[in-house]
């Protein structure tokens, strides 16, 4: 139904694409919501960029002062934090890490 595909978690619909976006967002780091006045679907020239330093910060196994160090002998980071590396080198997104940086809190 196109009048539910933007259903966000609790329940309610937008017409807006960010709204939708931020409403799922898990990692509850500001620069990872999606600001309303962001374009997309645009054409965008990829180059490499630094390696983002909130990767190894919250996904190094030896980082004891990440918040999700207690989760680290459960669920490895270590792709993750490869992930998140990958994506804030080669991708176009300024804040392309929060989707690797969400689906290890959804874990």
């Amino acid at each position: 139904e196109p009048s539910t595909d933007f259903r966000k978690p609790n329940g309610g619909n937008t017409t807006s694409v960010a709204e939708f976006l931020t409403s799922y967002e898990v990692t509850g780091y500001k620069p990872c919501k999606i600001s309303p006045s962001q374009q997309y679907n645009k054409v965008a020239k990829v180059r490499m960029r630094k390696v983002k330093p909130i990767c190894s910060q919250l996904l190094n196994k030896l980082n004891i002062s990440s918040p999700w160090s207690k989760c680290f002998k459960t669920i490895d980071p270590t792709p993750f934090r490869e992930a998140c590396e990958y994506d804030s080198k080669y991708t176009t997104e300024e804040t392309a890490y929060c989707k690797t940086l969400g689906s290890y809190v959804t874990l």
